[in-house]
Parts: structure tokens; C-alpha cells; sequence
């Protein structure tokens, strides 16, 4: 049965929590999609590039349990065509490719399904495209929004074999099955970019402005506003971690602090941010942790 529903501001405006932020130069590993330098980067706890591979503008990235990068690629990118080779790539951290699926347009975004099975986001296309082990394509969904560069940033898996996606012109995050049919729709007070399902069942929307919470009723039951804390920069919030501690890891895409962790407090709190004057990461969305 469809469902569309709005979000509903339960929340009132909070302001930031002031506390020490960790100053180390990165509390975890992390894997990094640098653009301005079109390499997937590993950067060790003390700053260090400790691996890299060859993305033109890779925008999501995860390390898989068996230590290979997975990511998604543009070739030749242009924002203004649709007619660029893109998909997705495996690579081992002896840097083979183990894996590779290669379309046209524009493509934001991939996942890792259980059944080894690889889900791509192409936003020029319009629709998800399923693909199995051996590159072969199993499946097309076309999604709502009008396709183009606008029309799709992050596809994520749901626990129940749904897929959902960041639909940005459209302002809304939508929920499809695996037949195709629309089960949600969530509409948001701005551009959404990333996404996290909880156990919990509710999901953190990453985008334009900040941050939100959202449970299976469409209530807000947390808010990272961007707005709150100017000596970040932000510019964009974009590709999330859930780190194991609950916090969330938070690239921001071209702005002043590129990489911050956020726990989530009421107030929210900066935990740890990466300092400019002393690792000059490139400007980035995508974020993993092995």
C-alpha cells in the first residue's frame, strides 16, 4: 500500500553544545573519495595516506569484510551531460580489480548486497540498476524524480531487501521494493544527500543544511543543524559513517572542516574534527571506516 507521508518538526531549535573536541589528527582509519585529487585515499590514525586508487569523481565508497574497496566512478564527468561511462569497481588492497560494472551517466552511488549482488544509483538514468556477481545486470528500477544530475544521490539497502534512495531536486527520500513499487516517501526541508537505516528502524538524512532523525512515523526525534556550529563551514552534509559508538562520521563536501564526527546529543556535540592546518584533505562526499 502506498504511503506518503511529510516529515513532522517535533523538535523545537536547540542550541550547540560546547565541549573539547579531540584534536588527534583521525580518531579511526578512514577511507576518503578525495575529487579534487580523483583517488579513493586511506589515511591512517595519525594523517598519514597509507593507500590509494585511481576514482574520477567517486562519491560513495565502502570497505567490504573482505578488506576490498568498493565505490562508484564517473569518466570525462560533466554535470551538464548524461553520456559519461560510470558504474562501479572492486579492488583488492593489492589494487587488482575484482569486480566491475560499466554504464553511461551520471552515477552517485552503490551498494554491497547480502547475496553478493551490487544495487548503482544513476541519476542520469533515472533508476537502480541490480547487477549480480559476474557483472551482469539483473534488474532495472526507475525512480520517481525526473532523471538528470539532480535526480538521485545516495541508494541504500534496507534490512528488508528495499531500496532507499536521496531523491535531491525532489526534496524527498523514497522507499521502493524490489518489485519497483513506491511503500514511502519522506519530504524534507531540504536537499538530501545521504542516508542510514538504524536498527532501530529509524533513518539519519544527511543534506544541504544539516542532519535529521527520523522514525517510522515521520517524526523528528533528532537535528544536527548546520547553522549551529559556523566555525565548520559547512557547505554541504553529505556521505555518514555510524561509528560504533553511535556517532556519525560527516563529510563535508567543499567546506571549511571537510570531515567532523557529531554525537548524537540533545544539543548535538562535535566530538572530533579534522584540522585544516594540518591534513589538507581534499574536498570529498564519500566516507567509509574499515
Amino acid at each position: 500500500m502506498l504511503c506518503v507521508c511529510s516529515v513532522v518538526f517535533a523538535l523545537s531549535s536547540f542550541a550547540a553544545e560546547t565541549t573539547e573536541v579531540d584534536s588527534t589528527p583521525f580518531p579511526y582509519e578512514v577511507v576518503y573519495t578525495g575529487e579534487s585529487t580523483q583517488k579513493i585515499e586511506r589515511y591512517s590514525k595519525d594523517g598519514r595516506i597509507v593507500w590509494d586508487y585511481p576514482a574520477e569523481l567517486a562519491r560513495d565508497v565502502f570497505v567490504l569484510p573482505s578488506g576490498n574497496v568498493l565505490f562508484c566512478f564517473n569518466e570525462n564527468y560533466d554535470s551538464k551531460k548524461d553520456d559519461n561511462v560510470s558504474g562501479v569497481r572492486e579492488v583488492s588492497p593489492d589494487k587488482k580489480i575484482v569486480f566491475e560494472y560499466k554504464t553511461t551517466g551520471q552515477v552517485f552511488s552503490c551498494q554491497r548486497l547480502k547475496d553478493g549482488n551490487t544495487v548503482i544509483g544513476n541519476a542520469s538514468q533515472g533508476k537502480l540498476q541490480l547487477v549480480d556477481a559476474s557483472g551482469k545486470l539483473l534488474k532495472e528500477i526507475p525512480v520517481q524524480n525526473t532523471s538528470g544530475h539532480s535526480c538521485m544521490r545516495q541508494v541504500r539497502v534496507c534490512r528488508n531487501g528495499d531500496f532507499l534512495v536521496t531523491e535531491e531536486s525532489a526534496r524527498k527520500v523514497r522507499r521502493y521494493s524490489l518489485d519497483g513499487k513506491l511503500v514511502r516517501e519522506i519530504s524534507l526541508p531540504y536537499t538530501p544527500f545521504g542516508l542510514i537505516e538504524l536498527e532501530n528502524g529509524n533513518l539519519v538524512i544527511s543534506g544541504k543544511e544539516g542532519i535529521l532523525e527520523i522514525d517510522p512515523k515521520d517524526a523528528v526525534v533528532w537535528e544536527f543543524k548546520a547553522s549551529d556550529f559556523p566555525e565548520l563551514g559547512v557547505r554541504w552534509c553529505t556521505g555518514m559513517e555510524l561509528l560504533k559508538n553511535g556517532n556519525i562520521l560527516l563529510v563535508n563536501a567543499g567546506g571549511k572542516v571537510r570531515l567532523f564526527e557529531i554525537a548524537r546529543t540533545v544539543p548535538p556535540t562535535i566530538v572530533w574534527k579534522v584540522d585544516p592546518s594540518r591534513i589538507n584533505l581534499p574536498s570529498g562526499h564519500g566516507v567509509a571506516c574499515p
